[in-house]
Formats: structure tokens, sequence, C-alpha cells
């Protein structure tokens, strides 16, 4: 038998430790042809970014490539350490949780992150769901995990955490893991995380390099240089000033010995910050004029999401992103006089023109969108509607009166009003839940001054905007309680919580009263009755609704009966 080179023995020895995952046995390298097929995309990508940063064009794919820009300027040594088996394939540890997770059905929470049945211990269930979370992130991260499928995987392990109820805080650190050796936790006895001692196994550190205290010291003398750059994108004094901070770095790095292709880890990359500013500046001047253009907030956050994952990237501080600019108070315009009350030399009064925007209400001090309105009894409510978080939409069913008197009236009589009508149960038929997607949830608003001596009875009336398939084109409104009879009612109220927690959208004030009084026909009309029912007997959330219909349907009956009793009056006159 030929005897193993030193060199081959290395590579050897790197595929069995990459990426900071480990494996039992060595891997058998991949086809030549996905090895080309590798390296060529990260040129392309290499390239990309390279073409990004001289001009700033593009807003979305700056910070998302997985090496720093540091690394692309040296693209021989990347070359180099491909060669050598780092990042060139996949370990079979990374296979195997790929093609476990991607066999699960995408509700299969449990199974994706490869636990089985809940433990009865609660805290050991939340450990078991935590450590097997950790573990699963690290294997599949696309990051470290080159297979093609990897960051599809990596996304359903995550959902699976956040549908487990995993701390965000963890679900962040595995998100932007920067390939550090990771510990198991555990809890504690006051309900704190704690390292257990012990390494996750299969998971391992990747020796990275980490900044020292000096470096840090260097970094917050940049921070304030980088609010500048924001604001002046190519600024050459506070570039200058940049390099000159960039240079105490390197010579921070000299003096710990750094590897000569290690010579600039941790300097300020100018460069692409200024790209990054130079991309945001026209979305900060909209903002910088309304904080209400949610065209312009959408790009700023996507803008500061690449900088916090380009950030961990180069280790840089977390403060390192952009802050939201301070909205301009504009005067208000005036006619020809300094004072609205005076007169202007011409014998013309000053004036001040209207601030309300068409088809807007202004709410709590936010001015929020008409969507339509919603026949309610007699009345109407209006669906109003302003920016969430995460992109969404709040939405909320406000009584018309609550804007004026007369105000519901005078909207529907615009030539730009909407009535809204909910669709009926036979629009979800043949429609799977799997394949349904919220875009809104609006819940009539209750007033604490406004509660009943004897407290809420019901619900607070919710319906929900829903759309079926990967990419809906067609939404309608629905009730809740259509879509708990389709769905299941435990199902459709937790995906409407789900909603409202990721547009941070309050939930309605609930049922306060314990105890119904349900209406009982009597002999020529509606009586009350002392009949009750206990929530807790009947288990049936759509009781509840039920209930509201039939007190509609008393007040219709007690409308018509007034209608009658006017009619038959008329007659004996006539």
């Amino acid at each position: 038998m030929a005897s193993t080179t030193k060199a081959e023995g290395h590579r050897r020895d790197t595929s069995h430790r990459e990426h900071g995952l480990f494996t039992p046995e060595p891997t058998p390298g991949p086809e030549q042809a996905r090895l080309d097929a590798d390296k060529e995309r990260q040129l392309q990508e290499s390239a990309q970014l390279s073409s990004i940063a001289e001009d700033g064009s593009q807003d979305s794919a700056l910070f998302t490539q997985s090496k720093p820009e540091a690394d692309v300027e040296s693209t021989a040594s990347t070359q180099a350490e491909d060669d050598q088996g780092e990042r060139a394939a996949p370990t079979l540890a990374q296979i195997e949780a790929m093609d476990r997770v991607l066999t699960c059905r995408p509700r299969q929470y449990r199974k994706i992150l490869d636990i089985g049945s809940r433990d009865l211990n609660s805290q050991a269930d939340r450990e078991k769901i935590v450590n097997s979370f950790r573990k699963q992130g690290c294997l599949t991260h696309p990051d470290y995990n080159l297979a093609p499928q990897a960051e599809k995987a990596f996304k359903m392990v995550l959902k699976a955490a956040q549908k487990l109820d995993v701390d965000p805080d963890e679900i962040n650190e595995i998100k932007y893991w920067d390939g550090t050796e990771l510990e198991e936790l555990r809890l504690t006895s006051d309900g704190k995380w704690a390292t257990a001692g012990d390494q996750i196994d299969g998971v391992e550190g990747s020796s990275a390099m980490h900044p020292s205290a000096a470096h840090q010291a260097i970094w917050k003398h940049a921070t304030p240089l980088l609010g500048q750059l924001m604001h002046k994108p190519g600024d050459p004094q506070v570039v200058a000033q940049l390099n000159r901070l960039n240079d105490q770095i390197m010579e921070e790095n000299r003096q710990n010995r750094f590897p000569e292709d290690k010579a600039r880890l941790f300097t300020v990359d100018i460069d692409s910050f200024s790209a990054i500013f130079k991309t945001a500046a026209p979305y900060l001047a909209r903002l910088q004029k309304s904080h209400g253009d949610q065209e312009a907030a959408k790009q700023f956050h996507l803008l500061n999401d690449q900088l916090t994952r380009f950030n961990k990237q180069h280790q840089y501080p977390g403060e390192w992103v952009m802050d939201m600019p301070k909205e301009e108070k504009k005067p208000w315009p005036r006619g020809t006089s300094t004072s609205p009350v005076s007169v202007s030399a011409s014998g013309q009064p000053g004036y001040r023109h209207c601030t309300r925007k068409l088809d807007h209400v202004l709410d709590i001090g936010i001015h929020k969108k008409i969507e339509g309105a919603v026949k309610a009894g007699f009345g109407h409510q209006l669906l109003i509607s302003h920016a969430g978080d995460n992109y969404l939409t709040r939405y909320e069913l406000v009584a018309a009166s609550q804007f004026g008197k007369g105000f519901g009236k005078s909207y529907l009589e615009s030539p730009n009003s909407t009535m809204i009508v909910l669709s009926a149960a036979h629009g979800l038929k043949n429609k799977d839940l799997a394949e349904m997607v919220i875009a809104g949830v609006a819940s009539v608003r209750r007033a604490l001054d406004k509660e009943p001596a004897n407290g809420w009875s019901t619900r607070a009336k919710t319906i929900v905007l829903v759309g079926f398939g990967e990419q809906p084109t067609h939404f309608a409104w629905y009730a809740r309680s259509v879509l708990g009879q389709r769905f299941g009612q435990q199902v459709v109220d937790d995906e409407i919580d789900g909603y409202r927690s990721d547009a941070g959208q309050e939930r309605p004030l609930g049922p306060t009263k314990h105890k119904h009084h349900v209406p009982v026909a009597g002999p020529g009309a509606f009586q009350k009755a002392t009949a009750t029912v206990d929530e807790k007997d009947l288990g049936v959330d759509n009781v509840v609704e039920e209930l509201d219909e039939i007190k509609s349907l008393q007040r219709k009956l007690k409308v018509l009966e007034k209608e009658v009793a006017r009619m038959r009056a008329h007659a004996s006159r006539v």
C-alpha cells in the first residue's frame, strides 16, 4: 500500500473536521463536476459583490454573501483553501441532517428538530427542544453547509423553533452563528439558561479568531465616523480618518502575530459601508420627509437587516447599523399673513391648509387609511389600517361614529368609498389549511371606559384577510368563526395570534363575564330569560358568536314589531 503523504493527511483531517462540524469517519469527496460548479458560483458571487461595492447601485445583494469582502479581495487564498478541502463540500453529518429535515412535512416541527414525543417533564422538554434546535441549525446553516438544499432545510429548522416557542435570542444566535464552539444548555432553578459544560454532539468550533479588547477600543472611535459616513457616503475626510484607524488595527494584528493573509482582519470595510449607505441615501431622504412612506421604510429595514448580517460575519459591533432619521417638522402652509387670524395688506385673511389625507382618519395621533366600511347592525364600522412590524399591516374595526356624528354616512357618500362584504363558507371548499396565508386580522375595538357594568360577555368580532397558494393573487375577508368551522377553531386562533405577534398588533379585550343570559322566545315577542350557561361547561367557541347572532335577531324583530304596529295604527286612521 502506498504511503500517505503529509499533505494528503492534512486534507483528510480537514474534511474530518470541516466548518466546525464533526463526523466520526472521513467523508468521501463529491463528484468533480459539482466541485467545479461550486467554485464557479463562488467566483460569480465574488464578482457581483465587488461590482456592488464600486457603484452601490444594488440594494439587496450587498451583504448577503457568506464570505466577507475582505476575503473576496484575496481570491487566490480562498481558492487555495478550497483546494485543501475547506468549504469544498458538506460533511456526512450535514448531508444526513439536511436530507432528514427535507423529508419532514412543513408542520412536523418536532420531527424537523429530530426530537420525539413531548416529555412529561416540561423543563426537560424545553431543554431537549432548544439543544436539538441548536444542533440542527448548525448542521444545516447555509454559511457552513454548501449543499444546494441547505438553505431550505435551515429555514424549516428556524420556523420549527419559532413554532415550538424557542426564545428569539436563541434563534438569532443560531441564525447568525459564526462557526464557534457551542455547548449544550440547561435551565437553572430560576428559569434562566446556562451552559451545561458539555459540547453539542456533532458540532465543534471552527477555531475562529476573535477581536481583542484593543480592536474593540479602536472600533469605538470608528462608530461616530460611520455615522458621518452614513449622511455623506464617500466623504474624503471621514474616509481618511477611518483609514488611519485601520492602520492601527493592522498594527495590532502584527503585534499579535496574525498570519499574513489575516493582516487586514477586523479592519473597517469602508468600501462596503459606503456602498450600502449610498444605496440607502434616497430612502433616508424620503423617510426624513415622512415616516409614513411605507416603501422607503421597507427598503430601509431590509438594508439594515443586511447590515446586521454583514456585521455578524465580520464580528463588527452590532450597533453599526443605520438609525431611522428624524422626520422634518414642516411649518403649516399659510397665506400672505403670518397669523391665521390676522388680515393681510390686501384685505384677505390668512389661512391654513387642511392636513387630513384623503380617505384617512387621524386615530390616536396616527394617520390611518380607511380600507372600507363593514355593515354592523343598523350602522357601519370602518376598517382602518396602518403599517405594522415585519412589513405586515395592522387592521382594526372601529365604529364610524367615533370620528364624529355623520362621519360614516359622509364616507359612504364619497366616490372612493368601499363596502367590504365577508365571504361565505362555500368559498373555502376544497381549500387546504397548509396553503392558507394571512394578510390581515381585524377585531372590533373595545375601550375600557365602554365596558358594561357586568363585563364583556363575548369575544370581540374578528375578521381575517386570507389567500391560498404559494403566491396568492386573490385575498378575501372571512369571519373568524367561518374559518374555524372549516379548519378547526383552535388552529385558526393560533394562526391569528401568530400574525398579531409578527405585526406587533395588540389583541382585543377578551370576555370578562363568565355567564351568558340566553334570550328565549316568548308569546308574541322575545323576552329576557333567566337561563344562564357557563362558558367552561360549553367548551365550544362558536356558541359565543351564535349568541351574538341571536341577540342581533332579537333587535331586528323588535324593529319589525314597531314597524308593524305603526302600519296598523296608520291603517286604522285611514
